[in-house]
């Protein structure tokens, strides 16, 4: 009875955490502003680096462990791996199937998400490339450079194998009546500012350098004299890349710090709720089989430890769902609808796991090391990875994930 009441505090516990949780962007946008601090910011970082450290202790030395107790073998097959491993692959096939929806979702979202807002992209171009003293620009479009980025990746070992005549489309002027210097005339690199296909003024354009690599400085991304584009009069006329080696398209993707090519230079779009709506179901997969791994512990101190690793993992999760369902501009109802669903999740799948505890110990145990892949999952799949992406504030990061992992696993010492 002790355990089921801690069951059910914890329950109402993690109910309010997302509810909070999520609640917190829409508070910060709706008071005009919706982008946190820089501190705030590093402290989510942060805080999402310590839940992974905690998560993945959790799953590997509570979690795993218990099931190993209980379970172990069947006569020579190691039962609690294997499903430890099954639970890892079933949470990887949920997510990759919401990742192909998201996909396909954002193929079409850019009319449905009500436009689209991209980041510029600045060749850096010296003070004498124009006469008078500014350097001229032709917008890409976006969707062009967008699908080209796509066929890159589709065809990246045929295009190794070419040096010069790749085409990256059309390149629609945004002023007329001046006409825009070749390149190639006086050694000078122009600025591509990057914007929608629908016009408007594009957004002020800043350099971007490559990342050091093998102890190469950084320096501005550059395309050689004579490989530009080509001039021509008239407003509106539209200019065409006439040549780019591949060699020059990854000096854009490593300037960019793209992993899928172009696609991050589409980063600033607006999320659609179908999207939004398509991560939070992602999330609630996750929610309730941790839900169910804290219901299916077998003694209180087990199920304190698991409360504690949900705890400090979905906070966040929530914050981020939160900030997605207030990018898309989703209505109160369908943000309150969406979020109401994913706190849920987690109290329902505390109260199955406690049923299937009570039913079955062995049952529980399985349960346990089902959870066990899905905790590992989320601290090595999705936490870490994205984190260390980035590599502003490394060692701080690395420090509150090993600091995580480290109080976490303490607690198994008592368990």
């Amino acid at each position: 009875m002790e355990r089921f009441t801690f069951d059910l505090v914890s329950a109402v516990v993690l109910l309010a955490t997302a509810l909070i949780g999520a609640f917190l962007p829409k508070h910060l946008e709706s008071h005009g502003s919706g982008q946190p601090n820089s501190a705030a910011a590093l402290a989510f970082h942060l805080g999402n680096c310590l839940s992974a450290g905690v998560m993945l202790s959790a799953g590997f030395c509570h979690l795993l462990a218990d099931s190993l107790r209980q379970l172990s073998f069947i006569g020579h097959f190691p039962i609690a791996t294997f499903l430890a491993a099954s639970g890892y692959l079933l949470t990887l096939t949920a997510d990759q199937l919401v990742q192909g929806l998201m996909d396909r979702a954002d193929g079409g979202g850019d009319a449905a998400g009500g436009g689209a807002a991209y980041r510029p992209l600045t060749h850096a171009s010296p003070p004498a490339a124009s006469p008078n003293g500014s350097p001229q620009g032709s917008p890409v479009s976006a969707g062009v450079l967008r699908d080209r980025g796509r066929a890159l990746e589709q065809q990246q070992q045929q295009l190794s194998q070419q040096q010069h005549g790749l085409g990256l489309g059309h390149l629609q002027r945004l002023h007329g009546g001046d006409d825009t210097k070749s390149p190639g005339d006086d050694g000078g690199l122009h600025e591509i500012p990057l914007v929608a296909s629908g016009g408007g003024a594009p957004p002020p354009s800043r350099p971007l350098s490559r990342s050091p690599r093998r102890g190469a400085p950084a320096s501005p991304l550059k395309a050689p004299p004579g490989r530009g584009f080509g001039g021509g009069g008239g407003g509106g006329g539209h200019a065409h890349l006439r040549e780019a080696s591949f060699e020059h398209v990854l000096e854009l993707e490593a300037a960019v710090g793209a992993h899928n090519h172009f696609q991050a230079l589409l980063s600033n779009r607006r999320l659609s709720f179908a999207t939004a709506l398509l991560l939070a179901g992602a999330l609630c997969v996750h929610s309730l089989l941790e839900g169910m791994a804290l219901g299916a512990q077998p003694t209180l101190r087990g199920t304190e430890d698991i409360f504690l690793a949900i705890v400090a993992h979905k906070g966040l999760a929530a914050y981020a769902l939160g900030a997605s369902i207030v990018e898309s501009r989703a209505s109160d109802a369908k943000f309150w609808t969406t979020i109401g669903l994913f706190a849920a999740a987690t109290p329902v799948g505390i109260f199955l796991g406690y049923g299937f505890a009570a039913h079955s110990g062995g049952v529980g145990a399985a349960v346990s090391a089902l959870a066990a892949g899905t905790f590992i999952y989320v601290a090595l799949m999705e936490v870490v990875p994205k984190e260390l992406e980035d590599g502003r504030h490394r060692a701080a990061k690395m420090a509150s994930m090993l600091v995580g992992f480290g109080l976490m696993s303490l607690l198994a010492v008592w368990a």
